[in-house]
């Protein structure tokens, strides 16, 4: 752990970690809080700050997103900001990502997380707290990763009888697949073509089992 401390005479930022969100798994369409990290401004006028993060783990496209700010993380570390505080306030920023691509791996499942490792300011002030702060680290479903362009729009459920709508590219080969605990899908559809305009349906004669299901479409 590492205490900064940059001393000016026209004010005080103080970093602290509020508390961060509790891990799970993800896949590439979620949207999830990596990072929450509390500023506070002392009675001075406002100040602004700049936040270093790095990534740790196997992520190898990430979009960050925080307070209307959108950026892409292709590398392991980038400034974001800048971050306004108002005088004798604390702004409670939370940075949000969604994982796109993960590096290949030899160990499954790949983890993903963003630390806060340097503050910096472009108003004299002093910052003072203790880094890094360590986000949340989740685990990525990397069968996400293979999905092509295609998603299941609807799902109909009758007694033995299951209907699956979805959308993908024209004339695209696609299949269903399905799981209880979005790691292991089993393929239980065949495979066929979307029409001109994209659409797939399928009828699956299948008892569900009393559990959450999850459906998804693949494609080779």
């Amino acid at each position: 752990m590492l205490f900064i401390s940059v001393a000016t005479l026209a004010g005080v930022v103080t970093v602290s970690d509020p508390g961060q969100a509790q891990g799970k798994l993800i896949t590439t369409e979620d949207i999830v809080p990596f990072l929450k990290v509390s500023l506070t401004a002392s009675n001075t006028p406002d100040l602004t700050v700049f936040l270093t993060v790095m990534q740790s783990g196997a992520a190898s496209d990430i979009d960050l997103f925080s307070e209307g700010m959108t950026n892409k993380l292709t590398g392991m570390q980038m400034v974001l900001g800048p971050f306004v505080i108002k005088s004798g306030q604390t702004n409670n920023i939370v940075i949000s990502a969604r994982v796109n691509s993960v590096k290949a791996m030899t160990n499954s499942p790949p983890t993903v997380s963003l630390n806060l490792t340097s503050v910096s300011n472009s108003t004299p002030s002093l910052v003072e707290g203790t880094l890094p702060i360590q986000g949340t680290p989740y685990i990525v479903d990397t069968n996400s990763l293979a999905v092509i362009q295609g998603k299941v729009t609807q799902i109909l459920l009758y007694p033995g009888k299951v209907y699956v709508f979805g959308k993908g590219e024209p004339f695209r080969k696609y299949y269903v697949q399905a799981s209880t605990n979005l790691i292991d899908w089993n393929t239980i559809t065949a495979t066929h073509p979307a029409d001109s305009d994209g659409g797939l349906q399928w009828v699956k004669f299948m008892e569900l089992p009393k559990q959450c299901f999850f459906f998804r479409l693949g494609s080779d």
